[in-house]
C-alpha cells in the first residue's frame, strides 16, 4: 500500500476519534513545535551575529590595526592581561571565483598566462547532454567536435564548456612567490613593470593575528 491509498483511506473512511492525540499530547507537541520555532528565530539571530562579527573582525585585523600601526610605528602590540601579542605582518592571497562573469574570469586568466603562471590552470572539458540522449554521451570518448557534427548532423550539438579553474590554495602560493621575485629584482635595481594583481583575484595587504604568548615555566625541569 502506497502513502497515496492511506490518505485516500483516511479521506473516504469513517471518522476514528479513538486515534485523536488527547489534550496532553496536542499540549506536548505544541510546545515541541513552539521550542523548534524558537530555535531557529535564535539560529538566525545567531548567524546574523556571527556574519557581523566576523565582518569587524577583518576590518580590525586588515585595516584599522595595520594603519594605526603604521602611525604608531610598531608591528607588534602586547596584550599581557590577555597573554598574546597582536602582530602584523604580510598577508597575501589569490582566488578566481567561479560567480565572476565569463568575460572578468578569461581576462584573469589571460593575466595570468601572461604572468607566467598558466601552468597553475586546470581546465575541465564538459558537454551539456539532454536527458534523451544518454546513450550518445555514452559513447563520446574522443574527437569531440567531430563527433558531435557527425552525430548530430542539421540539428545543433549539445553545447561545450571549457570550464577552467585554479585552487586558490595553489594561486595563492605561486603569488607569493612571484611577489618575492618581483621584490628581488627591484632590489637588484632590474625594471619591475607595474601588474594589477586584483585582475587575479589578489588581495595583497597585511593581517594582524592573535599569538598566544608561552607560559614560563614556574620551576626548572630536574636533570
Amino acid at each position: 500500500m502506497t502513502y497515496l491509498d492511506l490518505f485516500a483511506k483516511d479521506a473516504t473512511g469513517p471518522l476514528d476519534l479513538s486515534s485523536a492525540p488527547s489534550d496532553q499530547q496536542t499540549s506536548n507537541l505544541r510546545r515541541r513545535c513552539q521550542e523548534l520555532v524558537d530555535a531557529e528565530a535564535r539560529l538566525a539571530r545567531a548567524e546574523t551575529l556571527v556574519e557581523a562579527i566576523k565582518a569587524r573582525r577583518t576590518l580590525l585585523a586588515t585595516r584599522l590595526l595595520p594603519e594605526m600601526m603604521d602611525a604608531a610605528q610598531t608591528d607588534t602590540i602586547g596584550l599581557p592581561e590577555a597573554g598574546v601579542d597582536v602582530v602584523v605582518q604580510p598577508f597575501v592571497a589569490a582566488s578566481i571565483p567561479k560567480d565572476w562573469d565569463d568575460a572578468r574570469r578569461e581576462q584573469a586568466f589571460q593575466v595570468l598566462e601572461n604572468l607566467g603562471g598558466g601552468s597553475l590552470v586546470k581546465a575541465a572539458l564538459a558537454v551539456d547532454f539532454p536527458k534523451e540522449d544518454l546513450a550518445t554521451a555514452q559513447e563520446l570518448r574522443s574527437a569531440v567536435a567531430l563527433f558531435l557534427k557527425q552525430k548530430y548532423g542539421n540539428r545543433p550539438p549539445p553545447p561545450v564548456v571549457l570550464d577552467m579553474s585554479v585552487h586558490h590554495g595553489t594561486l595563492t602560493s605561486w603569488l607569493r612567490g612571484e611577489l618575492e621575485a618581483r621584490a628581488e629584482r627591484a632590489a637588484d635595481g632590474l625594471n619591475v613593470p607595474a601588474v594589477d594583481f586584483s585582475e587575479i583575484g589578489a588581495t595583497i595587504g597585511r593581517i594582524c593575528k592573535v599569538k598566544k604568548r608561552r607560559e614560563k615555566s614556574s620551576s626548572r625541569k630536574k636533570r
